[in-house]
């Protein structure tokens, strides 16, 4: 077993990890299997190291199951489901962690049960944890958090509207595109500067047109700064991210003039205080890769970039 998938995933784990594995993999609503069992029972006692020679297939087997020769298939399958119990495992590890995925899901499990004034209790939470003051707090990727909260209000609007057909909900709609136009214009942003990154390392792409440039090319400065500023009437921390990777945008695709540097620079000095930490990681990323793509050579770079690092 040694240098197996599974022991790989395990070496990962912290003390509590370990002991929360042997509880997943005790549930007989995860693991029916015994044999599964026994087997992490004798593999935990080499931790945290998991790499002693007892870890060895055949060795394993012999404490496993003394006086029977060696079965290659059944260990083999032992192994094999072993190691999805260990993958499952850190899912679900990773899905608690991610707390406004479980509400996405609740509500769309209530949505499919037509459990609507359950949903429809839900309303509050929603309010107050997942708008503006979730970003504050959540781990997820702008684009993630802002695609799952679309995702949220349009089943609340479709529940709502079968409900009651008279109900109000300008509201709503406005959060749900509020939302998707958020989370769309990042991830088209971050998107595009990952490919043009990969594009100048892979000589054999250098004519081939990227659709993300294509796509943001085709919004009107004007159109697209207007939606800004009118999502940023309703919410200050959408306007400031929306504003913030448009201009990220301007600065590393146009290189041959400092002004779309300075824009952005200027923009991200004034506003990131508060910001939460995916903010600040992208943004210190935009501003050193605008900073060297430049070609205005009136730009003095390490000037620039040791104000960066102030």
């Amino acid at each position: 077993m040694l240098k197996s998938t599974a022991l790989s995933i395990i070496q990962t784990f912290t003390k509590e990890e370990i002991t929360k594995f042997g509880d997943f993999i005790s549930s007989p609503y995860f693991n029916k299997k015994a044999g599964v069992q026994k087997l992490y029972n004798e593999v935990k006692k080499y931790s945290p190291g998991f790499t002693d020679e007892n870890l060895g297939k055949e060795k394993l087997w012999t404490k496993l199951y003394p006086g029977k020769d060696y079965n290659y298939g059944v260990m083999k399958n032992l192994i094999h489901d072993f190691t999805k119990l260990a993958e499952e495992f850190i899912t679900q590890q990773e899905y608690r962690s991610r707390e406004l995925q479980q509400f996405e899901n609740l509500y769309a499990c209530l949505s499919k049960r037509k459990l609507h004034n359950i949903s429809e209790n839900k309303k509050a939470h929603l309010i107050k944890n997942y708008d503006d003051k979730g970003i504050l707090k959540t781990g997820m990727t702008f684009d993630e958090f802002y695609g799952r909260l679309t995702k949220i209000y349009e089943i609340k609007l479709w529940d709502s509207t079968f409900k009651d057909q008279w109900e109000n909900l300008d509201g709503y709609v406005t959060k749900m595109e509020d939302s998707f136009f958020t989370g769309m214009l990042i991830h088209l942003v971050n998107v595009n500067a990952l490919a043009r990154v990969c594009k100048q390392n892979d000589k054999s792409s250098e004519n081939v047109m990227l659709s993300s440039d294509m796509v943001l090319g085709c919004f009107d400065d004007k159109d697209l700064l207007k939606i800004i500023d009118e999502t940023g009437k309703r919410s200050k921390i959408k306007f400031v991210l929306l504003k913030s990777y448009y201009l990220a945008y301007k600065a590393y695709s146009n290189t041959d003039s400092s002004s779309h540097f300075y824009e952005f620079k200027n923009f991200v000095f004034e506003n990131f205080s508060g910001m939460p930490y995916n903010y600040l990681k992208d943004m210190d990323t935009y501003l050193l890769n605008s900073i060297s793509y430049l070609k205005d050579k009136s730009i003095n770079k390490k000037n620039e970039y040791y104000e960066m690092y102030q």
